[in-house]
């Protein structure tokens, strides 16, 4: 697993879903780091026997339209 792009990845999840829902930060740590050893366990296995090119990729389109949805609705969950 690449550190400097999963872990950062995984945090923020787990930062969101802090917010989204009443988990503790102590909790939050421990979601964490239960997290840590199965993504690395899947980076293993997707390096050892890697998909197609075609397979191989990720999108978030729906998630980026709703965030850019986000910042005009009434109540926001991340209000700034």
């Amino acid at each position: 697993m690449q550190p400097d792009v999963s872990v950062p990845t995984l945090n923020s999840l787990v930062q969101n879903a802090l917010r989204a829902m009443s988990l503790g930060q102590t909790d939050g740590q421990l979601v964490l780091q239960r997290l840590i050893p199965v993504a690395e366990e899947l980076a293993h296995e997707i390096v050892s026997a890697p998909p197609p090119p075609e397979e191989f990729w990720t999108c978030t389109l729906a998630q980026e339209i709703q965030a850019m949805r986000h910042q005009f609705l009434y109540t926001r969950l991340f209000m700034s």
